[in-house]
């Protein structure tokens, strides 16, 4: 949080398979790099990170989880 202070995140895509207990999400989150973050800034510019979670439930508990982020945009402007 420290690192992008006013950061929002959306949920663009979410898909449930109740029958196998699984949770797909991808989502967005933008945000100004306000300091240090995965050895790159301050940069004080609107970026993006994206990422896909895979997640499993059962008896309705989350015992795994799954995910990727691509922080490829995170010295470049959104």
């Amino acid at each position: 949080v420290a690192a992008f202070p006013d950061v929002q995140t959306v949920v663009e895509d979410l898909v449930v398979d109740a029958a196998a207990g699984k949770v797909a999400i991808r989502w967005r989150a933008l945000g100004t790099n306000a300091s240090r973050y995965l050895g790159a800034g301050p940069t004080h510019r609107a970026t993006v990170i994206t990422g896909i979670e895979i997640i499993q439930v059962e008896g309705g508990v989350i015992t795994k989880r799954w995910g990727e982020w691509d922080i490829s945009a995170h010295t470049h402007d959104a």
